[in-house]
């Protein structure tokens, strides 16, 4: 068993997975992958960001919520590339439209829950 690192910022990797809607095949759903790195919130935080989404009262107000939630956690990812494979660096401007999709949203929203509440990846995540 490795030692407890007590440190300012507790940083780690997460796999993501995102259900993308399949671009030549209609009605279907393929899913990509990557990593994100997460920085862990204490717990006041993470209720406080739940209670916000559930008092949220429109769709907009928890879309909004989320997004609060996620540019307090995320800080990095690796494995996203462009259309050509180049990779594409992370930056707050670009994480905001990776959430503002509905299936980007919810493959990292899936994946915070996993880590915070102390789930294993699913296995092809």
């Amino acid at each position: 068993m490795t030692k407890f690192v007590m440190t300012d910022k507790h940083l780690y990797w997460w796999p993501v997975t995102v259900r993308v809607p399949d671009p030549d095949n209609a009605g279907t759903f393929v899913e990509q992958s990557f990593e994100m790195q997460f920085e862990a919130q204490p717990r006041e935080v993470l209720l406080a960001c739940q209670e916000r989404h559930a008092a949220a009262t429109t769709d907009r107000e928890r879309i909004e919520a989320d997004k609060e939630q996620m540019r307090m956690c995320c800080r990095s990812w690796r494995g996203i590339v462009d259309e050509r494979g180049a990779d594409v660096p992370f930056s707050a401007e670009r994480l905001d439209g990776l959430v503002g999709l509905p299936w980007g949203r919810a493959g990292i929203m899936t994946a915070l829950a996993e880590a915070n509440f102390g789930q294993e990846a699913k296995r092809g995540n």
